[in-house]
């Protein structure tokens, strides 16, 4: 099972993970002529319409590119009047684009109009010109030509609106932050990233890349196995929705490019190509800043540049639609470079069960998306415990009578606590930790103190807000 890093880019000062450049795909129509009749001529137009010599076939093009949704002209001429068929061919069947039709004045007209969902990522599209209905459907062709249609690269400028430059400032750890990228889903402001971009955040800003606005952030949900979070951009209106494809149509060697904020940097995205090099794969991801790591399943891995900062941006394909969310990379010297993201269409429909609200197993949703706080800075006690020295002003702890030099030696729930936690000692700090974010904003729970001021009794506190988990 593979250990991969996550794309999430660290505060500085951490350890960053650097990738190797990868080899840049060009890719682009290609025609082969066939027949031995009569010469086959492949004419590739800047713009409009081209006329074939006569006695020939032409598959044109406006600018030499395909792209999903597009409308490919196809001409053919021949001065005796033939019948000619146009068809299209994946590579295991072939569909008929028109029937046999006789071509009025020797000159057919007609054209292809790209599928929107295609599970290819090349057609060969074909014109066959006979004497008769029956030549053309036997085979027994005068003229014929093949043009292989590949969709291209996405253009920058499809993308750039779409996606947000994601701040997480990790408020407990003093003046760090991760930056990532984040899929604008709705046109108020609902936003799918990666968890792990916001994780232990206790502010996030995000900055719309369409019309340049910098935002506040809260987390309306996350699904913390699946690496989804989804966020709320407060005041947000009329943004721009990324085009969302299917990723079910994903297949191997299908085109795609990688979008996201390198190296945290903001401003115009950095895109990188490639091809999907592999579909259901499953690695063991880590994060440079935080050193937790997950367990991820069913991804797409590409040869794409996925670079840190680029975490929760899109992986889009040939149209400029989103397939998959970039997540993770691998890759040294001699390994080279393979990039990850999680599928689009299961992660669009945790999308929609979080922002509807709707429970689930493994969703946390509203106040259950942050983990309670208590206030305190806390340092190991002697010999054991959490020693606090300092309980931050109007936090919980301080309205409940916490003071800075008193040790937590344990921590109980009240019964309205979710998820319920017992009894429980405090030996060390990290302990401490890890039973508040078990807990949830709102919680109850009565704190345990020692030292020659602390209270007899345990102490109730109503648990704050504290950071995304």
């Amino acid at each position: 099972m593979p250990h991969i890093p996550k794309g999430r880019h660290p505060s500085a000062g951490s350890a960053g993970v650097r990738e190797h450049a990868a080899r840049r795909r060009t890719v682009y129509w290609i025609g082969l002529p066939l027949g031995t009749a009569c010469a086959a001529v492949l004419v590739m137009a800047a713009t409009g319409l081209a006329t074939a010599p006569a006695g020939s076939v032409a598959i044109t093009s406006r600018g030499g590119i395909a792209r999903r949704g597009q409308f490919v002209p196809v001409a053919a001429t021949d001065p005796t009047g033939w019948f000619c068929q146009v068809r299209a061919s994946d590579g295991r069947h072939t569909t008929v684009i028109t029937g046999v039709v006789a071509t009025p004045n020797g000159s057919l007209n007609s054209g292809w109009l790209v599928p929107r969902a295609t599970r290819v990522r090349a057609w060969t599209l074909s014109v066959a010109c006979g004497a008769s209905r029956a030549a053309v459907l036997l085979g027994q062709v005068r003229v014929a030509l093949q043009h292989r249609v590949v969709l291209a690269p996405v253009r920058p400028s499809t993308i750039t609106p779409d996606i947000v430059d994601l701040t997480a400032s990790l408020g407990y750890q003093s003046g760090s932050y991760a930056a990532g990228t984040g899929i604008v889903v709705s046109a108020t402001g609902l936003v799918l990233t990666n968890n792990h971009v916001i994780a232990g955040s206790t502010s996030i800003r995000a900055v719309d890349l369409g019309n340049h606005h910098s935002y506040h952030a809260r987390v309306v949900g996350i699904d913390a196995a699946g690496d989804l979070a989804v966020l709320q951009l407060v005041g947000a209106h009329g943004l721009r929705r990324a085009p969302f494809g299917s990723s079910r149509y994903a297949v191997r060697g299908i085109g795609v490019s990688a979008v996201g904020n390198v190296g945290g940097r903001g401003g115009a995205p950095t895109i990188t190509s490639g091809i999907i090099t592999a579909i259901n794969q499953n690695v063991d991801a880590s994060d440079a800043g935080s050193h937790a790591t997950e367990h991820l399943t069913g991804l797409f891995e590409t040869s794409a540049l996925v670079q840190p900062g680029d975490s929760g941006g899109p992986l889009v394909d040939a149209s400029g639609s989103v397939i998959g969310i970039d997540t993770a990379a691998a890759g040294g010297r001699s390994s080279g470079h393979a990039g990850f993201a999680i599928p689009l269409t299961p992660a669009l429909a945790i999308e929609q069960q979080i922002a509807l609200g709707a429970p689930s197993p493994g969703l946390a949703i509203g106040s259950q998306a942050y983990a309670g706080f208590l206030g305190v800075q806390v340092i190991a006690g002697t010999p054991r415990g959490a020693r606090i020295v300092q309980v931050e002003r109007g936090s919980p702890a301080d309205r409940s009578g916490v003071h800075a030099g008193e040790t937590i030696t344990a921590i109980d729930t009240e019964p309205t606590a979710l998820p319920a936690v017992p009894a429980h000692p405090i030996a060390t700090t990290g302990q401490l930790t890890a039973l508040l974010n078990r807990l949830h904003p709102g919680d109850v729970v009565t704190v345990t103190l020692t030292g020659a001021n602390a209270p007899k009794t345990p102490l109730s506190v109503t648990l704050g807000v504290g950071a995304a988990r």
